[in-house]
């Protein structure tokens, strides 16, 4: 609880370069504040996109869509493809792949005027963004430091969250022994004993659940921990309302070399 009458600044995940930032919705600013600490004490508090295959691939899609629009013009006297694409735009994926979906119906034998592969791979790229854009990992500049996890198992929750830490422990969580089937409970059993600093983040709407009676009565009757299987740090500030702005920010800054994410 903080005090009253103090100003509290909303945490932050804030871009080094563009000073572009999101405001976060902290879980528990115990865990926050030490994790933060943590980093900074350490100095890794920058992050940088584990990798860069969402911002390659979508360029890859703009370029092919340029290429499809003139295409489509030329060859077939079409606009069917004659509007504006942003590939980091979810609605605009959308757009896009309806109207493959209705070029290939009104043009059976479309696939002929074109050289081999390039209308699947246009399909193929829609989709890759699409499962890439969340969740993805951001890492420090030391991914194997670990910080004591002070606080036990009861942060530990079950769902969807827009900001955890990633899971990079030795062994297996109880909870992912439950979904792969490992029913020793040895010292092998590791419910984040330390946090590592690489991050995931989901642009998914959070939901947060309690957990499956079918984990409990597992955990029952293998002597398991029953504790949460995700560590979580924030959600994504009015994700619902800013979904579009925010997938465009990570979208476009890692365009940006030496481009970090902190934790403010």
């Amino acid at each position: 609880m903080r005090p009253k009458g103090l100003i509290h600044f909303m945490p932050k995940l804030r871009w080094t370069v563009t000073q572009d930032a999101i405001d976060l919705v902290v879980i528990d600013h115990r865990v926050y504040d030490y994790f933060k600490e943590q980093l900074n004490i350490n100095s890794l508090n920058q992050y940088s996109v584990s990798h860069l295959g969402y911002a390659t691939l979508s360029q890859e899609l703009q370029e092919s869509f340029g290429k499809l629009k003139n295409l489509f013009r030329e060859k077939l006297r079409s606009s069917i493809f004659d509007f504006k694409f942003d590939p980091s735009n979810q609605f605009d994926l959308n757009h896009l792949h309806r109207s493959w979906v209705i070029a290939h119906q009104q043009y059976p034998t479309v696939n002929k005027l074109f050289e081999p592969g390039f209308l699947s791979r246009i399909n193929k790229l829609i989709h890759y963004i699409e499962e890439l854009t969340t969740p993805f990992e951001i890492s420090t500049a030391d991914p194997y430091f670990t910080m004591p996890n002070i606080f036990g198992t009861q942060v530990l929750r079950y769902g969807t969250f827009n900001v955890t830490v990633s899971f990079n422990n030795l062994g297996r969580s109880s909870y992912n022994k439950w979904i792969n089937g490992d029913q020793v409970h040895d010292t092998d059993t590791n419910n984040f004993n330390e946090f590592y600093t690489t991050l995931r983040i989901n642009t998914n709407p959070s939901i947060e659940q309690t957990a499956p009676s079918e984990y409990v009565d597992w955990c029952k009757r293998n002597q398991m921990p029953c504790v949460g299987g995700i560590m979580p740090l924030a959600n994504l500030d009015k994700l619902e309302e800013n979904l579009l702005q925010y997938r465009q920010l990570f979208y476009h800054n890692a365009l940006i070399e030496n481009n970090f994410i902190t934790l403010e």
